[in-house]
């Protein structure tokens, strides 16, 4: 009894003291071997070189600004990280320089880049990213790779905001709105599907080169120029019910790629404003309303000067296959000058409909080389 009396009386002493000792938050990250309990701690202690890991999955209402001036990497070690605020849950200040691995993140508002982010690998469900600036300085984001299967409203812009400069090199991007850039983007690799309400990427101002890459567009434009520069050297570009790369008020430079439009209606390619064409395969017609030099490159169906347009023909190849409509057929033919000028230097012309040429609408082609125009079937209609 003696005993029992003893042993119960050290129990309770036991859990008193096991009730008053402190209670330590779990750690959530580590630098080296050391733990910290929270990530702003983590981000304030970093050193340059350094990596901050994540341990376990977060959920915050809260974000983070990384204003320490540091060049450090944050591996989130796919752990969920999850920020249900509704304003950025990262910030990176400029002079500030952040390497991510293997992220795993949804947000409302993902990143808002000032200094210098790179991401090389993981993936996002949801989440704003904004490449920002200032007076002084801006921001820069490079993706590397990762998988971007973003959901959205169709209504809620860009998913991805640059007003800085924006380097993607590869990854996966699924995604309910469009890539928007006012600055300087440039496009090395990645394979890009949507089939919502926006074009894949958006130029609205500044210089977009795209070297690479796989875009497909169900519905809209694989790449829509506003405004400023595009630069095409390659990549595979396909729209469905609308012309592939339509450029508004941008000017455009064009040195290969391909470009598809999968049904027929109407021009597979369409420039606005100046245009210089030396490489590529248009497989679908080209649209071309302002001065357009084409000095290479190839289409299965007809390039169009557009009302008002002047284009040169240096060198082009053109199969035109398209079965010729009933009535007149002006639309069925290799080259279209529809109350515009142009001029045909030289190429390689190709009709299965016997149609070569058609001047309409007041439209004029000029041969640079006289002994050609006999060469063409000359229509001309009145509409």
């Amino acid at each position: 009894m003696k005993r029992k009396t003893i042993f119960l009386i050290s129990l309770i002493a036991l859990l008193t003291i096991l009730s008053c000792a402190p209670v330590f938050a779990a750690d959530v990250c580590k630098i080296g071997s050391k733990n910290y309990t929270s990530l702003k701690k983590a981000i304030a202690a970093v050193k340059d070189g350094q990596t901050i890991t994540i341990l376990q999955p977060i959920k915050t209402t809260g974000q983070i600004s990384i204003r320490n001036g540091k060049t450090f990497i944050l591996n989130f070690a796919n752990k969920q990280y999850t920020c249900s605020a509704d304003d950025y849950a990262f910030t990176v200040a400029p002079g500030t320089t952040v390497t991510v691995k293997n992220l795993k993140m949804a947000a409302y508002k993902a990143f808002r880049v000032g200094g210098t982010m790179k991401i090389v690998s993981g993936a996002m469900s949801s989440g704003y990213i904004t490449v920002d600036t200032d007076k002084t300085t801006a921001g820069k984001l490079i993706i590397q790779n990762g998988t971007f299967n973003i959901t959205k409203k169709q209504d809620e812009g860009p998913w991805l905001d640059n007003y800085g400069t924006l380097k993607i090199t590869g990854g996966t991007f699924s995604t309910a709105a469009d890539i928007r850039s006012s600055k300087k983007m440039t496009i090395n690799g990645g394979t890009f599907t949507y089939n919502g309400g926006h074009s894949i990427l958006s130029n609205t101002g500044g210089t977009t080169v795209i070297n690479g890459g796989s875009f497909s567009s169900g519905k809209f434009q694989s790449v829509i120029a506003g405004k400023g520069k595009l630069v095409v050297n390659g990549g595979t570009f396909k729209s469905k019910t609308i012309s592939v790369v339509d450029a508004e008020n941008a000017s455009v430079i064009i040195t290969g790629g391909t470009f598809t439009r999968t049904q027929d209606g109407g021009p597979g390619v369409q420039f606005k404003r100046a245009a210089t064409i030396s490489g590529g395969t248009f497989k679908g017609g080209l649209s071309l309303h302002g001065n357009a030099t084409l000095n290479g490159g190839k289409t299965t169906h007809h390039v169009v000067a557009e009302p008002g347009a002047t284009v040169t023909i240096n060198k082009f190849t053109v199969t035109q296959s398209n079965p010729p409509h009933q009535g007149p057929g002006w639309g069925d033919a290799c080259l279209i000058a529809n109350n515009a000028k142009m001029t045909v230097n030289g190429g390689s012309y190709t009709s299965t409909n016997g149609y070569g040429y058609a001047a309409v609408n007041g439209g004029k082609v000029t041969f640079g080389v006289s002994s050609w125009k006999s060469l063409f079937n000359v229509m001309k209609y009145k509409f």
